[in-house]
């Protein structure tokens, strides 16, 4: 279960948060889960960050926050404006990683840095490895003001995935002492947003340059890579894999609002071929503007309920649209879930390891938490 034109869509959701709003949270910004340990984290603007039980939206204890007040020390480490998180489950401690703007030894705000906490169900507490500095190893060039697109942790294998987007690289971290687990990963244009799934990475790329408009799928076995060409660039991806195969969506992050709904063929992951429409909610392939789509998105995810494929995509305008796929996965079909909320984004998903998987996303303008549960088509918030 992560994100330039990246820059700027980031921008654009974080000036919408800036104003606040009635909810729960003040200026939510990032958003991540432990599905191991039933916990989702909230980080907001200004280093305040927040745990809620993933399974009833209950506050855990009495809500462990940092903030200034409470925790200087740590606080004074977390972004101003939290970019992208990720956490990996160390038995009962979740540890999280956190971009975003940080400052260094020196005080300078540096954007290749990854601040690295600890929450054991009462307390957070900053990691011993605590920060982890993106460095492409080349001396000839600035690191400090690369842009990160994404952070994504492989649960099983105890890795950190980290795309650099200022460099074309991808960065693989140990979780558990820090360490570079392999040479930087050459992807080429602009690395952004990732999905895991199975054995599989899959890299969205912003970048403009034709032949570098594909999504880049990373064995996580051997680091080999293959592309599937979608002939755009993107900002965001989401997999999901089920018994009748393996559902991609993307984002485009430049020439209107569209989302590909695509079938990876995982006989080569080098290709996908479009889904048909079963209907007229959106059209074969993709999702756009008064097809399935009625804002700018603010982000995708697929997700499994234990038997079926479900899709979803949260938008500017507090509207989700609900993807159902045929069991077959030949066709879907799209309705449209307006919340009472704002601006949802950041969709992460909450898997218990049974059938049970709740999609969370963020309503950063009204400080809300949205949910649903898998294969549903109407949300839920907590205001």
């Amino acid at each position: 279960m992560k994100k330039l034109t990246l820059l700027s869509t980031f921008l654009f959701f974080t000036a919408c948060a800036g104003s606040g709003g009635d909810g729960i949270f003040l200026e939510p910004a990032s958003l991540a889960v432990d599905s191991t340990n039933s916990r989702v984290f909230v980080l907001e603007n200004e280093g305040r960050l927040i745990a809620v039980d993933a399974t009833n939206q209950d506050d855990i204890g009495d809500q462990p926050r940092i903030s200034r007040k409470r925790n200087a020390d740590i606080h004074d480490l977390l972004p101003s404006s939290p970019a992208h998180t990720a956490v990996y489950s160390d038995g009962t401690t979740s540890r999280l990683f956190i971009s975003g703007a940080i400052a260094n030894d020196e005080g300078n705000l540096v954007t290749n840095r990854i601040t690295v906490l600890d929450f054991d169900g009462t307390t957070f507490s900053i990691s011993g490895i605590s920060p982890i500095t993106v460095d492409d190893g080349n001396d000839g060039t600035t690191d400090t003001d690369d842009v990160l697109g994404d952070l994504v942790v492989d649960q099983a294998n105890g890795l950190l995935y980290v795309s650099n987007v200022s460099n074309g690289n991808l960065f693989v971290y140990n979780t558990s002492d820090g360490t570079e687990d392999v040479a930087a990963i050459a992807i080429g244009g602009e690395p952004n947003q990732m999905s895991l799934d199975n054995d599989r990475l899959y890299i969205a790329n912003t970048s403009t340059v034709e032949a570098e408009q594909v999504i880049t799928v990373v064995n996580t076995v051997d680091n080999s890579l293959t592309e599937i060409d979608l002939d755009a660039p993107t900002s965001d991806v989401s997999v999901s894999t089920n018994d009748a195969g393996t559902i991609m969506l993307a984002t485009q992050s430049s020439g209107g609002q569209k989302v590909f709904v695509r079938l990876v063929d995982t006989a080569t992951y080098a290709a996908s071929t479009a889904i048909s429409a079963g209907d007229d909610s959106a059209q074969d392939g993709e999702l756009v503007s008064g097809l399935g789509l009625t804002s700018t998105v603010g982000g995708v995810i697929v997700v499994s309920n234990g038997t079926s494929l479900f899709g979803y995509v949260g938008q500017a305008d507090g509207d989700a649209a609900f993807i159902s796929f045929a069991n077959d996965l030949s066709s879907f079909t799209t309705t449209s879930l307006i919340s009472s909320t704002s601006v949802l984004e950041q969709p992460v998903v909450y898997a218990d390891g049974s059938t049970d998987a709740i999609v969370y996303m963020l309503a950063t303008s009204s400080g809300d938490l949205v949910w649903v549960d898998a294969g549903d088509n109407g949300l839920d918030a907590r205001f």
